[in-house]
């Protein structure tokens, strides 16, 4: 495939999939295994947007930048999520500030091959959005 093609793929996966919650989808974007020890199966893939849908409706995506070569594709994407419900049962500790519209950055690095991504890779700015958003303090250094 193309590397044109490839970033087609690698869009509509962000989009109908992650962004719109299409997990009905997810078997025409993945390969049948995940492919990847370190990646997801397509069954838990579905699981964790399903989640995502349910804590934080109208949870939105934004493609900032996709560069592609030969079966890779780089997206720089904004995640803008706003944790509104809490799941049941509920978790020990809340994994997002409750109630507070939070935006970061997330950089992945998919690889397609015959049309289906076997491997997803993210770095996102989780820890800065969770400093931000006031949950996580930065300690001061003591005076000397």
């Amino acid at each position: 495939m193309s590397t044109e093609e490839n970033k087609a793929i690698a869009r509509k996966h962000f989009i109908d999939v992650l962004e719109q919650g299409h997990v009905e989808l997810i078997p025409s974007y993945y390969a049948p295994d995940g492919s990847v020890p370190s990646m997801d199966t397509p069954a838990a893939w579905r699981d964790r947007v399903l989640y995502h849908h349910k804590i934080g409706p109208g949870y939105q995506i934004t493609i900032l930048d996709m560069i592609a070569e030969g079966d890779k594709v780089a997206v720089l994407w904004q995640a803008n999520f706003t944790y509104s419900v809490v799941p049941e049962p509920p978790p020990e500790k809340l994994p997002y500030p409750f109630g507070k519209a939070v935006t970061w950055k997330i950089m992945s690095l998919v690889r397609i091959v015959d049309g289906k991504l076997v491997s997803n890779v993210s770095a996102n700015e989780w820890g800065s959005m969770m400093i931000n958003a006031g949950v996580y303090t930065l300690a001061k250094p003591e005076p000397a």
